[in-house]
């Protein structure tokens, strides 16, 4: 119930207000600023002793309805367990507005969660509608486009000099927002047309947060002091990197908290993933070789590339929960340094767990599809450390140096596969499914099919089997040979497709991209790659891509040299 104030004492005030008021603009009667403070903060209590029972019993209902409607938020929130398809198109109710003060703690901007594992456990990626506030630039091209899960494709905010860039977000239940992750970087050439942000106010229900931004092709990630329970967020660029006046691309936009209602899976077969750099592979540098943007790309059915996340190489199986990502930053011919993350496809929150001894060791998978560790392992000794999932907890994995078991012994006692699993595609001798060596019968046929001359040393073929009796024939007449040769006959041994040329110390790796099609990478003595797509019905170049990021020519003895941790006795 508001105080009880005398009649006088109000006519008193009112009528300093009055004084005030018409004493602006012209001048500034002594002690108005505080008058004006005083009135304002006592206005309920004032409307309440001049509204007696009337003002009492609203107020009462206006408590009870502001609790009800908490309630039916928290059932909600309860009952927000499920994933939710997200339908960008339709229209939100809330308005997108500024926050009115900042919020009590700071924020950071980094490139990922931190290490704190304890910190990440019940993150998960937050369902929700993008949104353009009324008061910031509307831009060109759908807003949705930022999360559909495709780097290559955004939103553009052109420079205005009159209002900001601003990009909101309007989350389909109430939740406690973590962090919240962009990427701002457009691709190839225009990465130094556009703008790139230098600075990010982030506005909450709490309030709002400030954040300086690191230049680079990479994720931006704003990580809260403290958890924030809001119902809306909004970005608001306050400063850039690069040109002055160039457009602002926004490719992504990913907002990680618990409760709340968590967004669909990823989907993400590694299978059918390649990596593309952009510009050179490799650049010197004063301690080595510096290593381009590179970014994990999905082939589609439809020969379309979709470009899912930054990294070098990714690890895992299509039905696994958790994937590993690579992300190769440099070396100097003996040490690689970079960061592996686990990617968690369930929440999509990537886990940054170190260099796992450092890059280029042995990757081994958890049997469940829940983690990884790397190091090294051989029938004596076991050196790995890693992270996996259990329950919703992530948990640290490091051998001991007393340990009872050691070798793959000591892999089994953890759920983890013995087998190390490979670093991008197989050469031409190795092991692919459905794949053998060529012998005098095979390349036989193939000769006769394309009119060529017999072949000397069919050993150098790879013949895998397509789909409908088709074939491929591969070859890089080496390894590290002067020339490269792909062929596809049909089921009647008629030749559908060829593609060969000369190339210095050229070699071949490949994959299989399901049960019907394979993947060729083509490389040389050189750092540049580029992709082959083999089916029954032909064979399409994909450009400049590879299945991970190769060590440079400045640190290869030969052409087909992989990356390795040279501090393990592999």
């Amino acid at each position: 119930m508001g105080v009880m104030r005398p009649r006088s004492t109000l006519w008193r005030r009112q009528l300093a207000r009055l004084a005030c008021a018409l004493a602006l603009p012209l001048t500034v009667l002594p002690g108005c600023e505080r008058i004006n403070a005083l009135l304002e903060r006592e206005a309920p209590d004032e409307a309440a002793a001049e509204g007696g029972d009337d003002a009492t019993s609203t107020a009462k209902e206006a408590k009870q309805a502001k609790q009800a409607k908490q309630a039916k938020q928290a059932k909600a929130t309860a009952k927000a367990k499920v994933p939710a398809k997200e339908d960008p198109e339709t229209p939100s109710v809330a308005t997108l507005e500024r926050s009115r003060r900042r919020a009590d703690l700071p924020a950071r901007g980094v490139q990922h969660l931190g290490y704190n594992l304890d910190t990440i456990d019940g993150v998960q990626a937050q369902s929700g509608a993008p949104e353009i506030p009324t008061w910031g630039v509307q831009g060109d091209g759908a807003i949705r486009a930022v999360r559909d899960d495709d780097l290559g494709t955004g939103w553009t905010c052109p420079h205005d000099a009159y209002r900001p860039c601003a990009v909101g977000f309007h989350l389909t239940t109430r939740a406690s927002v973590r962090a919240v992750r962009l990427y701002a970087a457009a691709a190839g050439k225009a990465y130094e047309q556009h703008r790139r942000i230098a600075e990010v106010r982030v506005h909450t229900d709490e309030g709002w947060f400030d954040a300086e931004i690191d230049d680079g092709a990479q994720y931006i990630y704003v990580v809260f002091g403290k958890p924030v329970e809001t119902s809306t967020i909004v970005l608001e660029v306050l400063a850039y990197h690069g040109r002055k006046t160039g457009p602002l691309f926004v490719a992504e936009l990913e907002v990680f908290g618990r409760d709340g209602t968590p967004r669909e899976p990823l989907a993400i077969d590694p299978e059918h993933v390649v990596t593309e750099v952009e510009g050179k592979p490799w650049t010197k540098s004063r301690d080595g070789q510096i290593h381009g943007p590179s970014f994990l790309e999905v082939l589609q059915d439809d020969g379309t590339l979709r470009r899912v996340l930054p990294g070098t190489a990714i690890y895992g199986r299509a039905d696994d929960e958790i994937l590993l990502v690579e992300s190769l930053a440099a070396t100097d011919c003996q040490t690689h340094t970079g960061l592996f993350y686990l990617l968690n496809r369930t929440t999509r929150v990537e886990v940054p767990i170190g260099d796992l001894g450092s890059m280029g060791g042995q990757i081994f998978r958890s049997k469940d599809g829940r983690g990884f560790v790397g190091g090294f392992v051989d029938d004596l000794d076991a050196r790995v450390t890693g992270v996996v999932l259990e329950g919703d907890s992530y948990k640290n994995r490091r051998t001991q140096r007393l340990a009872k078991v050691t070798g793959p012994k000591f892999l089994d006692t953890w759920g983890i596969d013995r087998e190390p699993l490979p670093r991008g595609g197989a050469p031409t001798n190795g092991a692919v499914e459905n794949c053998k060596l060529g012998g005098d019968d095979t390349i036989g046929a193939l000769r006769r099919a394309t009119g060529g001359k017999p072949e000397p040393k069919p050993g150098e073929w790879m013949v895998c089997a397509l789909e409908g009796g088709a074939q491929a024939f591969l070859s890089d007449h080496g390894p590290c040979g002067k020339s490269w040769e792909i062929t596809v006959l049909d089921a009647a041994q008629k030749v559908v497709a060829t593609k060969s040329a000369k190339r210095k110390g050229a070699r071949l790796r490949v994959r299989r991209r399901g049960q019907t099609e394979l993947l060729v990478e083509i490389g040389g003595i050189d750092d540049a790659t580029e992709m082959m797509r083999v089916g029954k019905a032909g064979i399409a170049p994909l450009g400049p891509r590879a299945f991970a990021a190769a060590p440079p020519e400045a640190c290869r003895k030969r052409c087909d040299d992989t990356l390795v941790n040279n501090a393990i006795p592999l």
